[in-house]
């Protein structure tokens, strides 16, 4: 017998009908398996076409090359190629139906369990998982924006730009070409559009059909990028060596971007844009290759944008003339509207900072951990920080939410009523979970100092482990931030509506003039007998302060805990509220950082 005959049996096609075994050879030849035949079969039928070939030489080869003959591998024409999935099916499969195979049954079942499996949307729904959106607002976030830092620093100085350049191009005029790429992939409205409608404390999950737009341009930029990692991650590696030659800054500082920027690309690369092509494929139900014709066509990529053009000396793809003039142009548009803007908004910050500063974080230590649940985090810890304050401020200021003895109006807007007390608690509300994230980075916490206590025989493995527990805390951390980031936004944006108007036409509270009384249990607050006004004002002016030392501030960032340095800036401040001098500054992040948010 056979090998054929024991597969046969082993399969056991003699129990199937005509149908059955079509329906089995269909499945094959679209997994990429080819038709070959026995051995002995094949070697009577080589036998039979060298002597046909003694007579018929022409038509014998015109066939060959067309695909006939038995057990040898189909040759496809350009043509063939082109209308296939990257040249990977037989020919005589057109691509009306190589794309209805990638909308089949079987296919759009794949598609729900990858992803299931990836963690991406549930098996039954077209929704994106509140995990995963979670992930997106932090993690993607900040590798994106580790991103677009790195093509500042490397080509954000025209003069620092212009020696690094010459040098990178050099080695490799991609290097320059793919940094400014990288630079681009950062788009803060694109990203709040993915995650609109996220709430943490529910982690309740998104529509991907809302999504969708911004998931599609966002895996459309990474896709350029993608074939060419490698090549960009040793571009910004080998312009970091390059940038501490120049500036002869410490090493230690171009060490910790390189490691930022190679955990970046790995976070962007390896975890976020795999992921993302399961939610396009599941919006499509279709199971398209990652990087095939059919998935260049949906995404209409430009085979003029791929990168591999430029040339040394080219024009750089950051800070050029061209985007320059174009940002002068825009800048000149909206000068006096943005200068009025900005002027409002410092002076609400400042104002915070100085609510802030009215106590150390010791102080607030021993006055919202009484019972020192969090006694084991440093004080230094940002999450424990954001923690702190938030507690801080849902003490002193959360009362604007709740209490009934401010008047809040119900006004109309665009012909619609507005219950101005129902959307003040709903902002209150989505502050629930923060105790629950605050709680598990807790967890975090002591499973890693456990792990560094007691690290076994094996180095290897508890090196693993503690790096594992260490990622571990990083995610609870950023967690905790951005829950509470989250509130803090919802808050001033409520609070900063209720603010204007009461400057204004005062349609939304009843007495603004009247002196906030609390009862005899809190009458030690801070605001306890003052005008009610006053009292949102300071809430707004809080909120925001948070929420900009969050967004930009001390408080942001991959690393969990503040230097030393960092922690001088929270200077204590005096009876009157007042900060040390220039502490508001420092608060904020240097200037590069802040001017490094209007460079697109």
């Amino acid at each position: 017998m056979g090998e054929f005959d024991n597969t046969k049996k082993a399969i056991g096609v003699g129990g199937m009908d005509d149908k059955q075994r079509q329906a089995m050879f269909d499945k094959f030849r679209s997994a990429g398996g080819e038709v070959v035949k026995d051995k002995k079969q094949q070697e009577e039928e080589e036998a039979a076409k060298r002597k046909k070939s003694r007579t018929t030489t022409t038509r014998s080869s015109r066939s060959t090359k067309q695909g006939g003959g038995s057990g040898t591998t189909s040759k496809y024409t350009a043509q063939e190629v082109k209308s296939g999935a990257g040249g990977s099916v037989s020919s005589q499969k057109s691509r009306q139906e190589l794309e209805a195979q990638m909308g089949n049954f079987f296919n759009r079942l794949i598609v729900k369990f990858k992803c299931w499996a990836g963690r991406v949307t549930p098996f039954g729904s077209p929704e994106l998982m509140g995990e995963f959106v979670s992930e997106i607002n932090l993690e993607a976030r900040s590798s994106l924006m580790e991103l677009r830092m790195a093509g500042i620093d490397i080509l954000g100085n025209p003069a620092i730009a212009k020696q690094i350049s010459k040098q990178l191009d050099a080695l490799n005029p991609m290097y320059i070409e793919l940094i400014g790429i990288g630079h681009k992939l950062y788009d803060s409205e694109e990203l709040s559009s993915i995650v609109e409608g996220y709430r943490p404390n529910s982690n309740s999950p998104v529509s991907l059909s809302k999504a969708a737009p911004s998931i599609y341009s966002l895996f459309r930029k990474i896709y350029y990028l993608y074939p060419f990692q490698g090549t960009y991650k040793k571009g910004l590696i080998t312009a970091y060596d390059l940038l501490l030659k120049i500036e002869k800054k410490p090493a230690i500082i171009y060490t910790s971007k390189k490691k930022k920027v190679a955990a970046a690309i790995s976070a962007v690369f390896d975890r976020f844009f795999p992921r993302f092509h399961l939610a396009i494929l599941r919006n499509e139900s279709k199971n398209i290759p990652m990087i095939s014709f059919y998935m260049e066509e949906l995404l209409q990529i430009s085979q003029e944008e791929k990168p591999g053009r430029r040339k040394a000396g080219d024009a750089l793809p950051i800070g050029n003339a061209e985007e320059v003039e174009e940002k002068t142009e825009k800048a000149e548009e909206k000068e006096e509207e943005e200068e009025k803007t900005e002027e409002v908004l410092e002076d609400h910050v400042k104002l915070g900072l100085d609510l802030m500063a009215r106590n150390t974080p010791d102080q607030l230590r021993a006055k919202h951990d009484a019972k020192k649940e969090y006694a084991k985090l440093p004080i230094a810890d940002k999450a424990l920080l954001a923690y702190l304050y938030f507690a801080e401020f849902e003490y002193e200021y959360s009362f604007v939410f709740t209490t009934k003895k401010i008047e809040y109006k119900v006004t109309t807007e665009k012909t619609s009523k507005v219950d101005n007390r129902q959307k003040l608690l709903d902002v209150y509300e989505s502050s629930r979970g923060i105790l629950d994230h605050v709680k598990r980075y807790l967890e975090a916490y002591d499973e890693l100092i456990k792990t560094k206590d007691n690290p076994g025989a094996n180095y290897i493995d508890a090196s693993k482990k503690a790096t594992q527990m260490e990622q571990k805390r990083i995610q609870h951390s950023r967690n905790v931030r951005g829950a509470i980031l989250e509130f803090c936004e919802g808050a001033r944006t409520a609070l900063k509506r209720i603010t204007e108007d009461i400057s204004g036409k005062q349609n939304i509270v009843g007495n603004p003039d009247d002196d906030m009384v609390f009862d005899s249990i809190e009458s030690k607050k801070r605001l306890n007998r003052t005008p009610i006004k006053q009292c949102i004002q300071e809430a707004y002016a809080y909120s925001s302060a948070l929420a900009e030392r969050l967004i930009r501030g001390e408080l942001y960032g991959g690393v969990v805990e503040l230097t030393p340095e960092e922690m001088a800036d929270f200077a204590p401040g005096s009876s009157g509220g007042n900060t040390a001098p220039g502490n508001n500054e420092k608060l904020l992040g240097n200037d590069d950082q802040l001017a490094s948010l209007d460079l697109d």
